[in-house]
C-alpha cells in the first residue's frame, strides 16, 4: 500500500559488458531509455521518475526526451548502489528499481504492482508466468520461486529436472525498497550466490532480507544482448479498417466476421475500436444517440461493436480494446497538467497521435494473439477522425514490412434510374484516405447488388488496388452470421494472409456453416414479444436479439420477434398487443417513460402463464407487479420513478446515491451470483455459482424481501458480497425468471446463454402447446 512519496529510479549504465552502449541502442526509433522512462512515467502512482547515470551520452540523451538526471560515481559494481546514490536526501516510503533493459514496462503495470506493495517486506519484486516448459533451461531467463504467501524462496538462471515444480515464473527486473532496506542492501559485500548465478537478488535472500514477489500478467522481454532487440521490437500483425462514403456500413460486424475465418484457420486474433467523439465511454449517451452500450468483464461501458467481436470470436476483451478521443485527450491534458511535456506546446502532432500509437503499441507488447484487428470508428473525412488516421499512418510507417494491412469498407450504391452500380463514392472515398497518405490494401464493397467484374476493374483502377482485392459484401438474407462465409467465399482471409506474409491452415467453417443452417431453416417457430422503448433504433437491443437468435437456434426454433413499444401498452392495454405470443421479454433501461407499460407486460405473463424473461430493468418491473398485484402492496415502485413511494421495492441502496459525476458511477461489470438450490436457474446454470455483468444503479429492497418472499416470490440468485438480489423466479409458473444483470452479453451464437435458452425452450413448448 501506498505510505508517502515514492520515487522511481532508472539505472542507466553506457557500459555493459554483454551490450556496450545498451541504454542508447534505437528500439523502433527510440533509444531505450526513452521506452523505459515513458512506461515509468505513465504510472500514477510515481511520484517522481530519476535517471541515475554515471555517462555523459546518457546523461544527454535523457535530458533531450525530458528526463530528470541524477549523475553518480562511475565505481559503483551493481544498479542497486546507483539507485542508492541517486535516492540520498530523497522524501520516499519506496524506491522503486526501474530496470533500465525492459523496453515493454508500462505504467498500468507499475500501478498493479505498487498496489500491492506490503507494507511486511521491506523488499519487492515481480514475476510473470514462464512462456514455456523449455525456459527453465534457458540461462538468459532468470526464474523465481516464491510460497504461497508471495515471499520469494529462491532465483535461478537454470533449474535442475528434479526442481521443475517449483519454479513456475520468470523474474522481472523490477524491485522496490523501503529506504531503509536499500541502505542495508548496498551495505551488504556480495554473497556467494549473487556471484554464482550472477544475480545480485540473492544477496538479499541470503542475508535475511525478505523479498515478496507479485505475481503478474506481463510480456517481459528484457533487453540484455543485441540479440534481444529483434524480440523487443517484435510487433503484433496489425490490420486496421477504415470506412468511407456514408456511417452504418458494418465495420465493427465485417471485422468480427474476419476475427472469425482468421479463427477458423488457427490464428489466435485480438480486437479493437478506435471511436472518434470526444465523450470519454458512450455510459453517458443516450441509446438514441449511439445504440446499445456494450458492458465488459472489467466494467468497461464500450461500444457495442465490442459486442459483435465477443459473439463472433473467442475474444475476452478488457476497457483497454476500446479508445475515445475523449481518453486521448483526457491522458494529454494530464500529462500537461503534470508537467511531463516540460513547457512545450502541446499540440495534435505528436501529442495525440502519439497517445494513440502508444495504445497499438502497447496492445502489441501485451496481447497474446498473432493479429490484432483495430476498428476506426466514423467516416474517412470526418474532422474528428484525422488524428486516429494521422496515427495509423505514422505507426504503420514506423512498424516493419508486412505487419500492417489497411482494409477500407466502403459504398457501391446501386441507382435505380440508371440501373447500375455506381463506382465513384468509392473512389472518392479512398482518394481521402490517400490525402492522408494511407493506401489501402484491400477494399471491401457494400452493396445491395452483386459487384460485377467490370465494376471491380474499374475501381480497381481508379483506386490502386488488384483487381482480386476489390471484395463484395452484399447485405445478407437471412442473418449477419452469414457474413463470414461471404468474406471467405471471396477469399479475404486468403487475400489477409498473403498481404501479412503469414501462412495457416485452411479456414474450418463447418461447425460455422452448420449453425447458419439452423438458423435458416428451423424446425419450430415461436411468437416473441420484447417490450421496450427505444424500439426506433434497431442497434438499442443488438445483444438482446442476438442472444435470443443464439437460443432459438440452438433449440431448431425461428423467432418471429414483435417489436411492442411499452407506451402503446399503457394507451391499449396488454391483451391488445400482447395476446398470441408465446414469450414476452422486458429488457434493461433507463428512465420513467414507459414504464407502467412494462409493468403490464410481466403481469400479463404472470396471469395468462406465458414464458416471461426480464432483463436488468424487466427484473424491477416483474418486482414491483408481483408486489402490487400478489403482495398487496398497493402503491409499491421504484424510487428511481417516484421518490415518494411508501414501498419503494427497488431502491438505491446506501453509498449508491450520485454526487456530481454520472459516468462510470453504475454497478458495472461482473460480479458472483450464489443461485438456490433446486431453482430454475440452478437447472438451466446447472451449476450453483455464476458470474454476470451488471449496469444498473438501483437494487431489490430487502426491507421488502421477506414480505415479497412470503407471497410466493422465489429469489433464486443472490450477490454474496451485501445479499443483492439477483434473481428472482415465479414457482408456479412455466418459465418466469427475472435478473438483475445482463446475461445477453455473455452469449454466442455456438453457446447460447443459459437462461436465454431455458426461455427459448419454454417459448418453443408454449407455441407447441
Amino acid at each position: 500500500m501506498k505510505q508517502g512519496p515514492i520515487i522511481g529510479v532508472i539505472p542507466a549504465r553506457y557500459g555493459s559488458t554483454r551490450f556496450p552502449g545498451k541504454p542508447l541502442s534505437p528500439i523502433l526509433g527510440k533509444p531505450l531509455l526513452q521506452w523505459v522512462w515513458e512506461g515509468a512515467q505513465e504510472a500514477r502512482q510515481i511520484d517522481r521518475v530519476i535517471v541515475a547515470t554515471d555517462d555523459k551520452r546518457v546523461a544527454i540523451a535523457a535530458g533531450e526526451f525530458g528526463a530528470e538526471v541524477k549523475i553518480t560515481r562511475g565505481d559503483h559494481p551493481s544498479g542497486t548502489d546507483r539507485i542508492a546514490e541517486a535516492a540520498q536526501g530523497l522524501d520516499a516510503a519506496w524506491i522503486v528499481n526501474i530496470q533500465g533493459d525492459e523496453p515493454l514496462i508500462t505504467g498500468s503495470l507499475l500501478d498493479q504492482w505498487i498496489a500491492g506493495f506490503q507494507n511486511s517486506f521491506g523488499m519487492t519484486t515481480v514475476a510473470t508466468p514462464l512462456p514455456k516448459s523449455e525456459d527453465l533451461k534457458n540461462p538468459d531467463i532468470v526464474k523465481v520461486s516464491f510460497n504461497q504467501q508471495g515471499q520469494a524462496l529462491g532465483f535461478r538462471r537454470i533449474v535442475p529436472p528434479d526442481q521443475d515444480g517449483t519454479w513456475t515464473h520468470q523474474h522481472v527486473g523490477l524491485y522496490a525498497y523501503t529506504p531503509e532496506t536499500l541502505r542495508k542492501f548496498v551495505s551488504l559485500p556480495p554473497s556467494s550466490g549473487e556471484k554464482e548465478e550472477r544475480l545480485e537478488q540473492l544477496r538479499a535472500l541470503e542475508n535475511g532480507i525478505a523479498i515478496q514477489v507479485l505475481p503478474l500478467t506481463f510480456l517481459s522481454v528484457g533487453v540484455d544482448t543485441p540479440g534481444d532487440v529483434p524480440r523487443a521490437e517484435r510487433a503484433l500483425a496489425n490490420i486496421f479498417i477504415t470506412g468511407g462514403v456514408i456511417s452504418s456500413l458494418g465495420k465493427g460486424l465485417t471485422a468480427a466476421a474476419l476475427g472469425t475465418l482468421l479463427e477458423r484457420r488457427g490464428l489466435k486474433v485480438g480486437l479493437m475500436k478506435f471511436d472518434p467523439y470526444l465523450n470519454v465511454d458512450p455510459g453517458t449517451m443516450s441509446p438514441y444517440q449511439h445504440g446499445e452500450v456494450y458492458v465488459l468483464e472489467d466494467g468497461a461501458e464500450t461500444d457495442l461493436d465490442l459486442g459483435h467481436y465477443e459473439r463472433f470470436t473467442s475474444c475476452r476483451l478488457t476497457r483497454r480494446h476500446n479508445l475515445t478521443a475523449g481518453q486521448v485527450y483526457e491522458e494529454v491534458l494530464r500529462k500537461e497538467r503534470r508537467g511531463d511535456y516540460l513547457g512545450k506546446t502541446v499540440q495534435v502532432i505528436p501529442h495525440v497521435t502519439d497517445e494513440i500509437k502508444n495504445r497499438l503499441r502497447h496492445m502489441g507488447q501485451h496481447e497474446d494473439c498473432d493479429i490484432l484487428i483495430t476498428e476506426i470508428g466514423g467516416t474517412t473525412g470526418d474532422i474528428e477522425g484525422l488524428p486516429f488516421l494521422e496515427a495509423l499512418r505514422q505507426f504503420s510507417l514506423e512498424t516493419g514490412p508486412n505487419q500492417c494491412l489497411f482494409i477500407h469498407v466502403t459504398l457501391v450504391p446501386f441507382i435505380k434510374a440508371a440501373g447500375e452500380l455506381k463506382s465513384k463514392p468509392t473512389q472518392q472515398s479512398v482518394a481521402k484516405l490517400r490525402e492522408i497518405g494511407i493506401q489501402p490494401q484491400i477494399l471491401i464493397c457494400r452493396s445491395e447488388h452483386p459487384v460485377d467484374h467490370e465494376t471491380r476493374q474499374k475501381i480497381s483502377s481508379f483506386c490502386n488496388v488488384p483487381v482480386e482485392a476489390v471484395i463484395e459484401e452484399q447485405d445478407v438474407k437471412h442473418t449477419i452470421y452469414e457474413v463470414p462465409l461471404m468474406l471467405h467465399r471471396e477469399r479475404l482471409d486468403e487475400l489477409v494472409l498473403h498481404s501479412l506474409d503469414m501462412k495457416a491452415p485452411p479456414a474450418d467453417l463447418r461447425e460455422w456453416e452448420k449453425l447458419v443452417g439452423r438458423m435458416i431453416s428451423p424446425k419450430y417457430r415461436a411468437k416473441i414479444a420484447m417490450v421496450g422503448k427505444y424500439l426506433g433504433v434497431p442497434d438499442a437491443y443488438k445483444s438482446v436479439t442476438e442472444a435470443l437468435f443464439h437460443a432459438a437456434s440452438g433449440e431448431d426454433t425461428g423467432v418471429d420477434l414483435v417489436k411492442v413499444d411499452a407506451e402503446e401498452i399503457e394507451k391499449q392495454g396488454a391483451d391488445a398487443l400482447l395476446q398470441g405470443v408465446d414469450g414476452i421479454l422486458v429488457p434493461g433501461g433507463f428512465g420513467e417513460r414507459g414504464i407502467e407499460g412494462k409493468i403490464a407486460a410481466a403481469r400479463y405473463a404472470r396471469e395468462n402463464k406465458i414464458p416471461y424473461l426480464g432483463l436488468c430493468l424487466g427484473m424491477q418491473v416483474a418486482v414491483i407487479e408481483f408486489a402490487r398485484d400478489v403482495a398487496g402492496l398497493k402503491k409499491a415502485h421504484s424510487s428511481e420513478f417516484d421518490s415518494k413511494t411508501r414501498d419503494p421495492v427497488i431502491t438505491l441502496l446506501p453509498g449508491q446515491e450520485v454526487n456530481g459525476a454520472k459516468g462510470a458511477t453504475m454497478r458495472l461489470g461482473s460480479y458472483s451470483c450464489r443461485l438456490a438450490a433446486g431453482s430454475v436457474a440452478e437447472k438451466a446454470y446447472a451449476q450453483a455459482e455464476i458470474r454476470e455483468r451488471h449496469r444498473h444503479r438501483y437494487e431489490f429492497n430487502n426491507t421488502h424481501r421477506s414480505t415479497l418472499e412470503k407471497a410466493g416470490l422465489r429469489i433464486s440468485g443472490i450477490h454474496p458480497q451485501g445479499d443483492l438480489v439477483e434473481l428472482i423466479e415465479i414457482p408456479d409458473h412455466p418459465w418466469f425468471v427475472a435478473c438483475q444483470f445482463h446475461p445477453e452479453f455473455r452469449s454466442k451464437p455456438h453457446l447460447p446463454h443459459p437462461l436465454f435458452r431455458g426461455f427459448a425452450q419454454a417459448a418453443r413448448t408454449h407455441a407447441q402447446n
